[in-house]
């Protein structure tokens, strides 16, 4: 698991929002450092002289040193404007270091934590667990999908959290409730449904309690408390 969530982390390397965060560093480094070359060309021109590619290409080397607070010292700026570029560049980069970080970081939980499974059409080709002996079982079985039992929701949340599956079936309502009680943030429930039943409360036939039942029902189901409950349990 950890090797998987490790390549997953590499994978992210490969995403577009990497790259376009190297491209905006490297950007940000160019400006910084045609700007020391501008600055230095004159006065400095044992280190930041020689043609416009050269020039540039040493401003740069200092910028990308400086940010990374190596300061290999074979760069160092003697105009005034060069020392004051330099300091702003200092204190500047730490930011731009910080971001960029926070940046890559980002890019390597969401490939990490992204999930393979994002519909019942992927099913077929992924570890899936579900309760034992339940109709969830059943239609995840005639789907032709042999899944893994557990005997609670809890038991398979955690297994899903774990890497032991890449998917938990269960009813929406029931997973949703459960995931925003212990595993909110990590595991999210996705906006696919396939055989979908109805809930029912069964009482003998001709029951005196059917009609008492059934207005409790209506009231308790119309009330604002009740919508209010299920949004902060169920959701939308």
């Amino acid at each position: 698991d950890e090797q998987v969530g490790f390549l997953r982390g590499l994978l992210a390397l490969m995403t577009p929002g990497f790259w376009i965060a190297v491209g905006s560093l490297a950007f940000v480094l160019l400006i910084v450092g045609v700007a020391a070359w501008a600055a230095e060309r004159r006065r400095n021109a044992e280190q930041f002289g020689g043609g416009v590619l050269r020039g540039i290409g040493n401003g740069f080397w200092f910028s990308a040193v400086t940010m990374t607070t190596v300061g290999y010292g074979d760069k160092a700026p003697m105009s005034l404007p060069g020392r004051v570029i330099a300091l702003v560049w200092m204190f500047t980069s730490i930011i731009v270091i910080s971001t960029f970080t926070g940046t890559i970081a980002s890019s390597i939980t969401a490939a990490s934590l992204q999930s393979k499974v994002r519909g019942p059409e992927d099913l077929d080709r992924a570890r899936v667990g579900t309760l034992s002996s339940t109709a969830t079982e059943l239609a995840l079985r005639d789907r032709g999908i042999s899944p893994r039992g557990f005997q609670t929701v809890e038991d398979g949340l955690e297994a899903l959290e774990s890497g032991l599956l890449d998917a938990f079936v269960h009813d929406a309502p029931i997973l949703t409730y459960a995931i925003g009680e212990s595993h909110s943030g990590v595991i999210r429930v996705l906006d696919a449904r396939f055989d979908l039943r109805p809930y029912a409360i069964v009482v003998p036939e001709g029951s005196p309690a059917l009609e008492g039942l059934n207005r409790a029902l209506l009231e308790v189901t119309e009330s604002a408390e009740w919508r209010a409950q299920v949004l902060r349990w169920v959701g939308p």
